[in-house]
Protein backbone atom coordinates (compact mmCIF):
# COMPACT_ATOMS: atom_id res chain seq x y z
CA UNK A 1 0.00 0.00 0.00
CA UNK A 2 1.40 3.39 -0.99
CA UNK A 3 0.54 6.18 1.49
CA UNK A 4 0.09 9.57 -0.19
CA UNK A 5 -1.52 11.74 2.55
CA UNK A 6 -1.78 11.70 6.34
CA UNK A 7 -4.01 13.84 8.56
CA UNK A 8 -4.43 13.64 12.36
CA UNK A 9 -7.43 14.88 14.35
CA UNK A 10 -8.96 13.96 17.72
CA UNK A 11 -6.91 10.80 18.16
CA UNK A 12 -7.62 9.49 14.68
CA UNK A 13 -5.18 9.25 11.81
CA UNK A 14 -6.64 9.49 8.30
CA UNK A 15 -4.49 7.89 5.64
CA UNK A 16 -4.98 8.60 1.94
CA UNK A 17 -3.51 5.93 -0.31
CA UNK A 18 -2.61 5.54 -3.95
CA UNK A 19 -5.07 2.73 -4.64
CA UNK A 20 -6.56 1.44 -1.36
CA UNK A 21 -8.79 4.41 -0.53
CA UNK A 22 -9.12 6.34 2.72
CA UNK A 23 -8.31 4.60 6.00
CA UNK A 24 -9.09 5.79 9.53
CA UNK A 25 -6.88 4.55 12.36
CA UNK A 26 -8.13 5.08 15.91
CA UNK A 27 -5.08 5.48 18.15
CA UNK A 28 -7.07 4.82 21.34
CA UNK A 29 -8.66 1.52 20.30
CA UNK A 30 -5.90 0.37 17.93
CA UNK A 31 -8.50 -0.31 15.25
CA UNK A 32 -8.87 0.86 11.67
CA UNK A 33 -11.61 1.07 9.09
CA UNK A 34 -11.79 1.83 5.41
CA UNK A 35 -13.89 4.98 4.91
CA UNK A 36 -13.68 4.93 1.13
CA UNK A 37 -12.81 1.81 -0.83
CA UNK A 38 -12.14 2.40 -4.54
CA UNK A 39 -12.88 -1.27 -5.27
CA UNK A 40 -16.51 -0.55 -4.34
CA UNK A 41 -16.70 2.64 -6.42
CA UNK A 42 -19.31 2.65 -9.16
CA UNK A 43 -16.98 4.12 -11.77
CA UNK A 44 -13.61 2.75 -12.81
CA UNK A 45 -11.63 5.99 -12.80
CA UNK A 46 -8.57 6.51 -10.62
CA UNK A 47 -9.45 7.25 -6.97
CA UNK A 48 -6.04 7.84 -5.36
CA UNK A 49 -6.12 10.18 -2.35
CA UNK A 50 -3.08 12.47 -2.39
CA UNK A 51 -4.36 15.45 -0.37
CA UNK A 52 -5.98 15.77 3.08
CA UNK A 53 -5.58 19.31 4.45
CA UNK A 54 -7.31 21.57 6.98
CA UNK A 55 -7.70 25.26 6.14
CA UNK A 56 -7.83 28.24 8.52
CA UNK A 57 -11.60 27.78 8.95
CA UNK A 58 -11.12 24.15 10.06
CA UNK A 59 -12.61 22.83 6.81
CA UNK A 60 -11.07 19.64 5.47
CA UNK A 61 -10.00 19.52 1.82
CA UNK A 62 -9.41 16.20 0.12
CA UNK A 63 -9.13 14.70 -3.32
CA UNK A 64 -10.33 11.42 -4.79
CA UNK A 65 -8.61 11.02 -8.12
CA UNK A 66 -9.34 14.12 -10.20
CA UNK A 67 -12.01 15.46 -7.80
CA UNK A 68 -11.03 17.88 -5.04
CA UNK A 69 -13.15 19.70 -2.51
CA UNK A 70 -14.47 20.02 1.01
CA UNK A 71 -14.75 16.64 2.67
CA UNK A 72 -16.46 14.91 5.56
CA UNK A 73 -13.72 12.52 6.68
CA UNK A 74 -16.05 10.55 8.95
CA UNK A 75 -18.06 9.53 5.88
CA UNK A 76 -15.14 9.46 3.46
CA UNK A 77 -17.24 11.65 1.18
CA UNK A 78 -17.32 15.11 -0.31
CA UNK A 79 -19.52 17.90 0.99
CA UNK A 80 -18.77 19.89 -2.15
CA UNK A 81 -16.22 19.22 -4.89
CA UNK A 82 -15.14 19.86 -8.45
CA UNK A 83 -13.58 17.68 -11.10
CA UNK A 84 -10.23 19.03 -12.27
CA UNK A 85 -9.65 16.30 -14.81
CA UNK A 86 -9.43 16.68 -18.52
CA UNK A 87 -10.23 14.11 -21.16
CA UNK A 88 -7.42 12.64 -23.24
CA UNK A 89 -7.99 9.77 -25.63
CA UNK A 90 -11.29 8.92 -23.94
CA UNK A 91 -9.86 8.75 -20.41
CA UNK A 92 -10.05 11.34 -17.66
CA UNK A 93 -6.64 12.47 -16.43
CA UNK A 94 -5.22 14.89 -13.88
CA UNK A 95 -4.23 14.20 -10.33
CA UNK A 96 -3.88 16.83 -7.58
CA UNK A 97 -0.38 16.57 -6.14
CA UNK A 98 -0.24 19.44 -3.63
CA UNK A 99 -2.68 21.91 -2.09
CA UNK A 100 -1.96 24.89 0.16
CA UNK A 101 -3.83 27.86 1.50
CA UNK A 102 -2.21 31.17 0.51
CA UNK A 103 -4.78 33.61 2.01
CA UNK A 104 -8.29 33.44 3.50
CA UNK A 105 -10.40 31.47 0.99
CA UNK A 106 -7.51 31.40 -1.52
CA UNK A 107 -5.71 28.19 -2.36
CA UNK A 108 -3.07 26.98 -4.74
CA UNK A 109 -3.31 23.55 -6.34
CA UNK A 110 -0.55 21.66 -8.11
CA UNK A 111 -1.52 18.87 -10.48
CA UNK A 112 0.23 16.13 -12.41
CA UNK A 113 -0.81 17.49 -15.79
CA UNK A 114 -2.36 20.97 -15.81
CA UNK A 115 -5.50 22.83 -14.79
CA UNK A 116 -7.91 23.48 -17.65
CA UNK A 117 -9.03 27.12 -17.94
CA UNK A 118 -12.62 26.51 -16.74
CA UNK A 119 -11.33 25.30 -13.35
CA UNK A 120 -10.95 28.87 -12.13
CA UNK A 121 -14.61 29.60 -12.71
CA UNK A 122 -15.73 26.32 -11.13
CA UNK A 123 -13.40 26.62 -8.12
CA UNK A 124 -15.18 29.76 -6.96
CA UNK A 125 -18.28 27.65 -6.32
CA UNK A 126 -16.59 25.45 -3.73
CA UNK A 127 -16.26 27.88 -0.85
Amino acid sequence: MMVKAIYHKDGCIYIGTYSKGLLKVNRFTNTYETLFDPVKAKDTSFHGIFIIKEDDQKRIWMNKGARIGLADLEKGAFINSIDIGYNRKGRTHNIPQCFNQVAPDRFILGTFYYLPDPIYKRANKIY
